[in-house]
């Protein structure tokens, strides 16, 4: 099983790192001006013009914030998914033995690019589903913390058992 993977990576990796360099440029040159510029949509609506230390927590505690963190968030997975949908598509082609050419693996990943935007918000609904456990976690984490952690309290007791 282990050989048939490497035997099949031997004779695919110039067509993922094509397909893999190909849709880094596509995902730098258009959809990261995207998700740059709905950020700095959401970064003016809120009344910054940039973000320094505590201004990000403020941001982010901000219902705007909220909002921006949860849009942002999401391009950025369906940015990432729709690169592995096209590294699947190559590696399907492969499997199938069939010819492998960059213009067939952008038509599939164009033809499948709603299927992954689905998938893609449904990662984002998951993750607003958690949201609130996070926060509570977080606040607990606040409430509960103390000066000194259990290390501070271990490396106390350990040199005074010392002799």
């Amino acid at each position: 099983m282990l050989a048939d993977v490497i035997q099949s990576l031997k004779s695919s990796w110039r067509s993922l790192i094509a397909t893999d360099v190909l849709f880094k440029i596509i995902s730098f040159v258009l959809l990261t001006p995207l998700v740059s510029l709905m950020f700095r949509g959401f970064l003016w609506l809120s009344g910054y013009t940039v973000l320094a230390d505590a201004d990000i927590a403020n941001f982010l505690l901000h219902p705007l914030g909220w909002v921006t963190l949860v849009i942002v968030g999401g391009a950025t997975i369906a940015m990432l998914s729709l690169e592995q949908a096209a590294l699947m598509a190559v590696g399907c082609r492969l499997i199938m033995k069939a010819d492998v050419r960059h213009g067939d693996s952008l038509v599939a990943w164009l033809e499948k690019a709603t299927g992954v935007f689905r998938i893609a918000a449904e990662m984002v609904h998951l993750l607003l589903i958690a949201a609130p456990f996070v926060a509570v976690a977080g606040i607990l984490y606040v409430l509960l913390l103390t000066d000194h952690d259990i290390n501070y309290y271990l490396s106390g007791r350990r040199s005074s058992c010392l002799p």
